[in-house]
């Protein structure tokens, strides 16, 4: 039953559980969209670590869980079915302009040289990701949607790339290895609480003004 009690002046417009979809499973979806096309069923541990990690998150957004796949196939089924209910329109007005603010996003507020390196590096690689894809890998199809990718994003791309690969198998490495394997968890929670206290707090706020309320259904 609808109460009606939803806080607008707090959290703004709430928005569709369907589109909270490809913020919570986007990367999954394409995992399993890869394993499928090698001709896989299943998740190894380590993939299935990173799904259940992904369903946590989108039960935090508020997704039933009957929009939450399990094995490769429901998963990519569910993703699928979502785009099929939608709207086949890119309208540049509304779309576009999200798609260029969500690359041209600032994630982070910190004035130091690391804090503008690590910026420029998740530009750069937002956009190589964005590439890689949505756009079929080709730039001329980013460039249409008014998304650059000239030389300078292309280094930052490599460097990020460069960084997350090497850091990446360090700490896959070090947790392999008796005795450094706690050193390397506990510095990898200290890292993902950093990272959580750098991206701070969400806001949730929009301007009920310009939203049609649908009456309460009892």
């Amino acid at each position: 039953m609808r109460t009606g009690k939803w806080d607008v002046a707090t959290y703004g417009i709430p928005i569709p559980q369907v589109d909270q979809m490809p913020a919570g499973l986007i990367g999954v979806f394409l995992l399993a969209f890869k394993l499928l096309a090698k001709g896989r069923t299943s998740f190894t541990s380590a993939e299935r670590a990173r799904v259940e990690m992904s369903r946590y998150r989108c039960f935090l957004l508020g997704l039933p869980q009957d929009l939450l796949g399990e094995t490769p196939q429901e998963i990519v089924d569910l993703m699928i079915a979502r785009t099929l209910s939608l709207r086949e329109e890119f309208d540049d007005a509304t779309c576009g302009v999200l798609i260029r603010g969500t690359m041209e996003a600032k994630l982070f507020d910190d004035p130091s040289l690391r804090g503008r390196v690590h910026q420029w590096m998740e530009r750069g690689f937002a956009k190589y990701f964005l590439i890689q894809n949505f756009c079929e890998g080709k730039v001329a199809r980013a460039e249409k949607l008014g998304v650059s990718y000239r030389l300078e994003d292309k280094l930052a791309a490599a460097v990020a790339i460069g960084v997350l690969l090497t850091s990446s198998n360090l700490y896959t490495l070090g947790m392999r290895i008796p005795g450094v394997r706690t050193l390397v968890d506990n510095r990898l929670i200290s890292k993902l609480a950093e990272l959580l206290d750098n991206y701070g707090h969400a806001d949730f706020i929009t301007d009920a003004k310009h939203y049609k309320m649908a009456p309460v259904e009892s």
